[in-house]
């Protein structure tokens, strides 16, 4: 595969203090089969050995880069790696996950054919993984039909869409790629799997989560009144049972 014929990716990580996972991400690019990518990390001032390496990295790869500064979440690093890359396609894979040696080999084949390309995700539980198999497209107005590392998104798409809301913290990139769906840019999927995500364990935080979700629905009105309203019952439902266990 010559890199002339090769749209470049650009591959974006937000870091924070992630020294023992880093690498694993790191290597997981220098691993690809396609050869036309960058990898921009967006560190927040990390305090442990994530910053020294990610010189090593720099220095010996020069596909890899990085800035290191004081942000305000995931979503404004995200924004700034895509208005940084140099690739025509964006792809944000975090610091705890890897990609499939033929991960981005696997998307770019349909490049020609959409604005937004996903595929299949391995979910990672401990010392336990299992493939998470996609969930049809119309499943879009209400969560993703894949996880987010396995997506590759046009960076015009991103720019037009004015890139990721920061009044969201955990649902910002649900929120981005549905107003893509929404804006009926072209979404294709293959049934490759492209990315391992390390899936933590159930906490309180999931019920301030699951209520993002809904505002997101709310602020896109990807669904009617009605169906609305029974995801917040759900949601309503799932936060007593978290605050029962965790009181």
């Amino acid at each position: 595969m010559k890199i002339v014929d090769c749209p470049k990716v650009t591959v974006v990580i937000a870091t924070f203090n992630v020294g023992r996972t880093i690498s694993s991400a790191i290597e997981s690019l220098i691993n690809q089969t396609y050869p036309n990518w960058e990898c921009l990390v967006i560190d927040g001032g990390s305090k442990d050995n994530t910053i020294d390496i990610l010189k090593l990295y720099k220095q010996k790869e020069s596909r890899v880069d990085f800035i290191s500064e004081p942000d305000n979440g995931i979503y404004d690093a995200f924004n700034k790696g895509w208005k940084k890359a140099k690739g025509e396609w964006i792809l944000y894979l975090g610091a705890d996950d890897f990609l499939f040696p033929s991960g981005i080999a696997e998307l770019m084949k349909h490049s020609d054919e959409a604005d937004v390309i996903y595929g299949d995700c391995e979910l990672r539980f401990g010392h336990s993984s299992k493939i998470r198999g996609n969930l049809p497209i119309t499943c879009i107005k209400y969560r993703l039909p894949a996880c987010h590392q396995s997506f590759v998104m046009k960076r015009s798409v991103i720019e037009r869409l004015g890139g990721f809301r920061l009044q969201y913290k955990v649902y910002g990139d649900f929120d981005l790629i549905q107003r893509a769906y929404i804006a009926d840019f072209n979404f294709k999927e293959t049934k490759s799997v492209i990315s391992s995500f390390f899936v933590g364990g159930v906490s309180s935080d999931n019920i301030s989560a699951e209520f993002e979700r809904c505002r997101v629905m709310k602020a896109n009105k990807s669904m009617t009144l009605p169906e609305l309203l029974i995801i917040k019952n759900i949601c309503l439902k799932m936060a007593l049972k978290l605050w029962h266990i965790f009181k």
